[in-house]
């Protein structure tokens, strides 16, 4: 289990979680600026992202609720990471403070050791939502710029009033026009945060990492090895969790139509660089 640091208005509290590691910048202790409430403006997560105003507005925006290694609490909310991809685990994402609670419009608090199977969510309609499904929120945003490095911002989201639930949005990974990752790119740290497409074939190394993601290595055209890390699950472009002695019959994986990934043919890989390899959002045979 990976450790992590969750502060609170409290003190100091160590907590283990198997969340993606994030990054905190250094933005916190600034005071965003007020603005005059308006009507909430529906923003693309992409426009949210590019918000780069201390003025708070009030936004109605869509996208993933993700845990995350170093998370803050109060005793009304938690922070969680707002990613606008399914499968999501790394890159650009809002730091959002959900309100906590076991009502409507509410998120239960995570316990000591959490992995992302313990995000319970109750939206506005009384229906449980867990992490890596799709949301609407409403509450307000607002970004602020980094102490060390000019232009680099933080997008907050929080007064959370509203959660809906609301239907997958089946994305086309294809016609983003995505680079191909090569082995010499995936260990240049400018990359890292950056979306990249990989063509090959999957296999499970003999010892693998398995814990909110799964460690699965794709094999190029030109032989060359990259490291993933695949959601582990059930649903779409996941891999089912292996169990102690498991054998290469067991591996399951589901491509983006929900079918299995046959090991021996050819796949498309989508997804976002980090350190410890291409985390994988699509997965199309």
């Amino acid at each position: 289990m990976k450790k992590l640091i969750l502060l609170s208005s409290i003190g100091l509290f160590l907590y283990s979680c198997s969340g993606n590691q994030t990054n905190t910048k250094d933005t916190l202790a600034t005071t965003p600026q007020e603005e005059k409430v308006g009507p909430p403006k529906k923003m693309t997560f992409e426009e949210a992202l590019a918000y780069t105003s201390d003025k708070r507005i009030p936004v109605i925006i869509e996208g993933y609720v993700q845990t995350s290694v170093i998370s803050n609490f109060t005793a009304t909310t938690q922070s969680v990471n707002f990613y606008g991809h399914r499968n999501q685990t790394t890159g650009k994402y809002l730091y959002t403070s959900m309100p906590i609670g076991n009502g409507k419009n509410r998120m239960k608090q995570l316990p000591k050791e959490y992995h992302a199977s313990d995000v319970s969510i109750m939206d506005k309609s009384g229906k449980q939502i867990g992490a890596n499904q799709r949301v609407r929120v409403t509450g307000t945003l607002y970004a602020i710029e980094s102490y060390s490095k000019k232009k680099d911002y933080t997008v907050y989201l929080d007064d959370i009033t509203t959660i809906e639930y609301v239907d997958e949005v089946k994305e086309d990974y294809a016609a983003m026009n995505l680079p191909t990752l090569n082995s010499k790119d995936a260990k240049l740290d400018k990359n890292y945060d950056k979306a990249f497409k990989i063509e090959g074939k999957l296999e499970v190394p003999m010892f693998v990492l398995i814990d909110n993601e799964t460690t699965v290595d794709i094999i190029t055209g030109n032989n060359e090895k990259i490291s993933l890390k695949v959601v582990t699950g059930t649903g779409e472009s996941q891999i089912e969790e292996l169990k102690e002695n498991w054998s290469p019959a067991d591996v399951k994986i589901k491509n983006t139509n929900g079918g299995k990934v046959n090991l021996s043919k050819k796949v498309t890989v989508y997804g976002t660089l980090s350190l410890d390899g291409l985390h994988v959002e699509q997965i199309v045979q």
